[in-house]
């Protein structure tokens, strides 16, 4: 190092990997201009000031892990001199008492840096594994075999629509069909309480619906899918093998199973989607009958209860205070039974005794929408405004969220009750109640 502060090169033989830009430190008295990354404020380092003391000189100095990046493909042929990390220590040296030069260090803490990235990355894993963990000891086995099985199924479903698309009407149905698959896979995942799955559903969700909304969509736009998709499986993997690290251990922890499973998890998803929305809400549910239907109606019985039952809690059951308003209750109330008609056919009913359905409120927003004209709304009587609930990306949310505001849990129930060729009636009534109720024939049903 000279006298007039310049550092050379050629001092470490390191620093000829580092972009010499990084290494052209001028240094003079109360004055420091790099033309690294350094930020600007790093000129206002007094590092000649004897009033100061060079402890809290080096508390203060923004030098420290600097990202430096130099062309790609230096001279030297290191790939990662195009990436590094720098911290430059400031040392004061004394002739006689007094200053008259500053040492300049420069140290390469690139594997530091990387090295402490690496130990956040594995904490984070780590938190979210345990989280996992203590959700899977609550999850009785075969439930949970049957949600991981189900959703790689999904999944690879999704994998081979990706592939087979083709043309412009098709990739957006093709979104279409996606979105529906995932909203399904998300309402089983918040069933079971399994947040992780539920999140990265609403993740996929939000690329689908930017995709959705976009209009024409094309087969680049599909191509940012993939990576949520395998992260996705790579997640389902993960649990997977947790699953069976716990296996030995889950007889001792878990409560014992028994034949309504399935409404201890939909109480579990209307008590987490009531607190998420600052509601109170009582669910009532008599499924015993599920149990003797053959696996396939199952399945479409429970996404089909799964969406109804969010979108009663989420739209239909008021906020306390509304209630107090109408001389309810504070704790709304849905019902959920699967019951025998009699001749040979079973109804599957869902009632809320919400808000009901306002039809003036669904036709403001299709107006909004832009899916429909003043002209061609007025057409419609009410029962064919609120059908028009089930259409895809239709919602009267504000604000978008993992219970509501992508307008797919309905296009899921219609699309459940076409593949069980049920009918479909609804009963509302404002500020009294809401009800659904799917006629379905029990033909095949052991």
């Amino acid at each position: 190092m000279t006298r007039l502060g310049m550092i050379h090169t050629q001092v470490a033989r390191c620093m000829r990997r580092w972009p010499s830009r990084a290494c052209r430190i001028l240094v003079r008295r109360n004055k420091i201009r790099t033309k690294s990354r350094a930020p600007r404020r790093a000129s206002r380092i007094p590092a000649t000031a004897s009033a100061f003391k060079e402890a809290l000189i080096g508390d203060l100095n923004p030098l420290t892990f600097i990202e430096v990046s130099g062309a790609a493909g230096d001279a030297a042929g290191d790939r990662n001199a195009a990436r590094r990390f720098l911290t430059l220590q400031f040392n004061r040296v004394k002739v006689d008492g007094k200053i008259s030069h500053l040492l300049v260090t420069v140290f390469d803490v690139t594997l530091q840096v990387e090295l402490e990235r690496a130990l956040a990355e594995a904490k984070v894993k780590a938190k979210a594994e345990m989280e996992v963990m203590l959700d899977l000891l609550k999850i009785d086995p075969t439930t949970l075999n049957l949600f991981l099985k189900t959703a790689e199924l999904t999944l690879l479903e999704v994998n081979d629509l990706l592939r087979s698309a083709g043309g412009a009407l098709d990739y957006r149905r093709t979104v279409t069909t996606i979105f529906r698959k995932i909203h399904t896979l998300k309402g089983e995942a918040a069933t079971l309480g399994l947040e992780m799955f539920e999140t990265l559903a609403q993740q996929f969700e939000t690329l689908l619906s930017s995709l959705r909304e976009k209009g024409a969509v094309s087969g680049d736009d599909l191509l940012a899918l993939p990576f949520p998709l395998e992260e996705f499986l790579q997640r389902v993997a993960m649990v997977r093998d947790l699953t069976a690290r716990l296996a030995a251990y889950h007889d001792a922890f878990a409560p014992a199973a028994d034949g309504d499973a399935f409404a201890q998890n939909l109480s579990r998803l209307a008590q987490r989607v009531a607190n998420d929305h600052g509601k109170q809400v009582h669910l009532e549910s008599d499924l015993a009958l599920l149990t003797a239907l053959p696996e396939k109606m199952r399945a479409e019985l429970k996404d089909i209860t799964i969406q109804l039952l969010r979108n009663a809690v989420a739209h239909g059951i008021e906020s306390a205070a509304e209630r107090a308003d109408q001389s309810k209750p504070a704790a709304g109330r849905a019902t959920v039974a699967l019951k025998p008609t009699g001749d040979g056919e079973c109804e599957l009913l869902l009632r809320d005794d919400g808000r009901g359905l306002a039809p003036q409120a669904i036709r403001e927003q299709l107006l909004r929408s832009g899916r429909y004209t003043g002209e061609q709304l007025d057409q419609l009587d009410e029962r064919r405004i609120v059908m028009k609930i089930f259409e895809p990306g239709f919602s009267t949310a504000k604000e978008v969220g993992r219970d509501a505001g992508h307008g797919v849990g309905m296009d899921v129930v219609k699309h459940r009750i076409e593949q069980l060729g049920a009918r479909l009636r609804i009963s509302t009534r404002s500020k009294v109640f809401t009800q659904f109720s799917i006629h379905f024939a029990l033909e095949g049903a052991a």
